[in-house]
C-alpha cells in the first residue's frame, strides 16, 4: 500500500503528521488545531474527491498541489483564520462541486479560477466578502450557476486593477 504523509504544525507548536493511502478519496484533517499545513504530498492523490480542513486555525494555505487532484469535488476550509487565498489551482478541478470558505478572515476573494469549474454548485462565503473576477470572464456564457447567482456581487476587474 502506497502512502502519503501530510505534515502540519498545531497552534501550540507541535509538529505532527498523518498518513493516508495514496488512493484515498477523502482526507479529513478537521478539528486538529492545525495552524500550518503542507499539502505538497497531495500531488500523488489522483483519486482525491474531498479535502476537509475545517475547524482549525489555518491562516494561510497553498492550494497548488490540488492542480493534480483533477477529481476533487469538495474543498472545506471553513472555520479557520484564512485571510487570503489563491484559488487558481482549482481551475484544473473540473469536477469541483462544493467550496466552503465561510467563517474565515477574508476581505475579498478572486473568483476568476472558479469560472472553469462547470459543476460548481456551492460556494459558501460571508455576504461581507468582496467578490472579484477578471472582466474578460464577464462575457463567458458557460458560468456555473452558483456564480451566476452571485453576479450582482462580483466586482469586475481589468488586469491593471487586480
Amino acid at each position: 500500500m502506497d502512502e502519503i504523509i501530510i505534515q502540519y504544525m498545531t497552534t501550540s507548536g507541535l509538529h505532527k503528521y498523518e498518513s493516508f493511502d495514496i488512493n484515498s478519496k477523502e482526507i479529513f484533517l478537521d478539528l486538529r488545531d492545525v495552524a500550518v499545513i503542507d499539502l505538497t504530498s497531495l500531488i500523488w492523490c489522483l483519486k482525491l474527491e474531498e479535502l476537509n480542513l475545517r475547524n482549525n486555525k489555518i491562516q494561510s494555505i497553498d492550494l497548488s498541489p490540488l492542480r493534480k487532484c483533477l477529481g476533487l469535488q469538495a474543498l472545506r476550509l471553513d472555520r479557520n483564520l484564512i485571510y487570503e487565498l489563491d484559488l487558481s489551482p482549482l481551475n484544473h478541478c473540473i469536477d469541483l462541486e462544493e467550496i466552503y470558505l465561510s467563517h474565515n478572515l477574508f476581505k475579498q476573494v478572486d473568483l476568476s479560477p472558479l469560472f472553469f469549474c462547470p459543476r460548481l454548485k456551492i460556494l459558501e462565503l460571508e455576504a461581507s466578502v468582496v467578490l472579484n473576477a477578471d472582466i474578460q470572464l464577464r462575457s463567458n456564457g458557460t458560468w456555473p450557476k452558483v456564480l451566476l447567482d452571485k453576479f450582482h456581487r462580483i466586482h469586475w476587474q481589468t488586469d491593471e486593477s487586480a
